[in-house]
């Protein structure tokens, strides 16, 4: 940990100035939060990432770490699920306004009663792979690269699975409307 933490505090200082200047953010406040995210996913699953790390491909381990941390900061910022730059700031008057003008109270109750309906039926039709890959992809909103290194899964079934949660939810939020 000593050993790696400069090096990712770098790498990852490096990468979020990097994309704070085409966003006009500040990047300190998110430089913790992925460093943390990084060393969770080096040491996921017994370290497997780190022990993928092979001296005989040229890379050192501080350069393997670095390859690590980039990539995985560039996967966040591509999915608008995770980037913590895809949303604006909202002051917080703006904000009070804004939730009292999204409806009636009655008409939220509705639409997350809905909701849970769906979620409910869901899982009654997964199996126990697919709600570890629904739980992965939609609730802990990880990209598509963790939940292949996560599961040894290829890109394409991680995508195939993704088009059937949409494809099931549609019909069951279709049904829970009919």
């Amino acid at each position: 940990m000593r050993r790696l933490l400069p090096v990712l505090q770098a790498e990852v200082g490096y990468a979020l100035i990097r994309d704070a200047r085409s966003e006009g953010r500040d990047p300190r406040q998110e430089v913790r939060d992925f460093v943390q995210e990084v060393f969770i996913s080096l040491l996921a699953d017994d370290g497997r990432v780190l022990r993928s790390w092979d001296p005989a491909r040229g890379r050192s381990f501080e350069s393997f770490v670095r390859l690590v941390a980039r990539r995985q900061v560039a996967a966040t910022f591509r999915s608008a699920r995770r980037n913590p730059w895809s949303v604006e700031p909202v002051p917080c008057d703006e904000l009070e306004r804004r939730i009292s003008d999204d409806g009636t109270p009655a008409r939220r109750f509705e639409a997350n009663d809905a909701l849970n309906r769906v979620l409910e039926r869901l899982g009654g039709r997964l199996d126990e792979r697919g709600m570890l890959l629904f739980a992965m992809l939609y609730v802990e909103e990880r990209s598509v690269e963790e939940v292949m290194d996560a599961t040894d899964m290829s890109r394409d079934a991680i995508y195939a699975w993704r088009l059937r949660f949409r494809k099931l939810a549609t019909s069951l939020a279709a049904h829970a409307r009919g």
